[in-house]
């Protein structure tokens, strides 16, 4: 049965192996505004800056660990964007979500493309994809394009690259990941469905 401590600073309610902690310093004025954005999620440099008072970041980034903040925000993070993933996957769209959540179509992407690369159903579809070359992914022309002057020319090649590296790619913005994203999507979960889905059979063999 868990143990639950009361917050002496704000009446909070967090569970054991967390104990009763009281904060008295510097930043004390500040401590419920600071306590009430960790618990939404707010990153401990923005709230610094929110208070201003910027070199407040390491400090709030403690606090954040010494009331079991940390832990509970990382585990209703999950929640959601498993329920996020699983939603998309029945058939909503990335927009709807999106706004649902307060994500960008982007976030949403990422979401569902880490959760391919990590479910253990998906390694033989990743093993498959990997030589399917762009010209067989639906890309729209600028993504192609910026891929094929990267000299990237296969999905596996693509898999390689973290978000940033392609990023960094002359031309390839926001615009192009969600496009990359959404290929790579489309091109796992067909191999998923079937051993070597006709069409890219045709395009690359």
């Amino acid at each position: 049965m868990a143990i639950m401590c009361r917050c002496p600073n704000c009446g909070f309610e967090i569970e054991d192996p967390v104990l009763p902690y009281e904060y008295n310093g510097q930043y004390k004025p500040w401590l419920y505004e600071i306590l009430n954005k960790l618990r939404q999620g707010i990153r401990p440099h923005v709230i610094a800056a929110s208070i201003g008072q910027p070199e407040a970041k390491g400090t709030i980034g403690y606090l954040a660990l010494r009331y079991g903040i940390v832990a509970k925000n990382n585990y209703e993070n999950q929640q959601r964007n498993a329920e996020i993933v699983r939603r998309y996957l029945n058939g909503e769209t990335m927009t709807a979500l999106g706004g649902e959540y307060n994500m960008t179509k982007h976030r949403v992407s990422q979401l569902v493309m880490r959760h391919l690369r990590e479910n253990a159903s998906s390694e033989i579809a990743i093993n498959r994809a990997e030589e399917v070359p762009i010209e067989a992914m639906e890309l729209s022309v600028r993504s192609y394009n910026c891929l094929r002057l990267d000299s990237i020319k296969t999905a596996g090649e693509i898999m390689q690259k973290s978000d940033a590296e392609l990023l960094r790619i002359p031309n390839f913005g926001k615009t192009s990941l969600l496009d990359v994203h959404t290929a790579m999507r489309d091109l796992l979960e067909a191999f998923r469905q079937e051993d070597t889905p006709s069409e890219l059979k045709r395009t690359w063999k």
